[in-house]
């Protein structure tokens, strides 16, 4: 192992089989990708760090954390591999000292294709609901561009809603309540924990609820941005983007 690390950064989850099947199944293609690379992980929500240390004894730490343990441990050179949808609050806790790090999912357009694949979003017939966490500062607007890319390829029953942002439940019920009987509900998280157990496909006060009391058949597709591979693959692409960018301004001794 030389002297460089990789902080898998992300929100965490207390699910323990969601979070089996996305965050450390990306830590795990990580590390088998990067082998001479110290590899580890990182959650920014406090309250996910209690939970698993307090109900199943598993020590996190935060982004901040991580990176001082990788000094003191003589790593020098150290990226963040950020699993974050849009770079809202959480994201801005995984910092890392102002080290280098990738850019959120949806913030880079090149990579709008590959996420429509991963989605399986292919019949311009099938209406899909995407649901994603939402923010209300700036970052938000992220939903709506790879909305407007979604239509500009011609797919123009894809729905993109919030739980805590813009497009929310009752503006996606009028837009969709008349015109259409039949969608797939996708959660547009990277892990399928608490909100897509309870916010999206819950019983009650759900969007799955809801559809159901408007006369809607769903088709629930409860999967993870996470475990989709083809979204693992995009998280290696934008890692491997940011440590041959790294490279580059090493060979020519310039500070990233």
């Amino acid at each position: 192992m030389n002297n460089r690390g990789i902080v898998v950064a992300s929100f965490g989850s207390s699910y323990l089989e969601a979070k089996k099947k996305s965050f450390d199944a990306i830590e795990d293609l990580v590390k088998g990708e990067y082998k001479d690379y110290l590899v580890e992980s990182s959650y920014s929500s406090g309250i996910v760090r209690g939970i698993l240390k307090k109900r199943d004894g598993i020590e996190s730490r935060t982004t901040e954390e991580q990176v001082d343990d990788m000094k003191a441990r003589g790593i020098e050179d150290i990226a963040i591999l950020s699993l974050y949808v849009i770079p809202g609050v959480e994201y801005e806790k995984s910092t890392g000292q102002g080290l280098p790090r990738t850019l959120t999912l949806l913030e880079e357009e090149e990579y709008y294709d590959d996420i429509m694949k991963a989605l399986k979003i292919e019949d311009k017939e099938e209406v899909v609901i995407l649901v994603g966490h939402g923010t209300y500062v700036e970052a938000d607007s992220y939903y709506g561009n790879f909305q407007r890319y979604i239509y500009s390829k011609g797919f123009d029953n894809v729905y993109i809603s919030s739980l805590e942002g813009a497009n929310g439940l009752d503006d996606l019920l009028e837009k969709i309540k008349g015109k259409h009987n039949r969608v797939r509900l996708v959660p547009f998280l990277i892990v399928a924990g608490d909100h897509a157990q309870n916010d999206i496909f819950g019983e009650e006060d759900s969007y799955l609820s809801a559809f159901k009391e408007n006369g809607i058949e769903v088709v629930e597709d409860r999967q993870g941005l996470g475990e989709r591979r083809g979204i693992q693959e995009v998280f290696l692409k934008k890692l491997e983007a940011l440590l041959s960018k790294m490279d580059e301004f090493e060979k020519i001794g310039g500070y990233f």
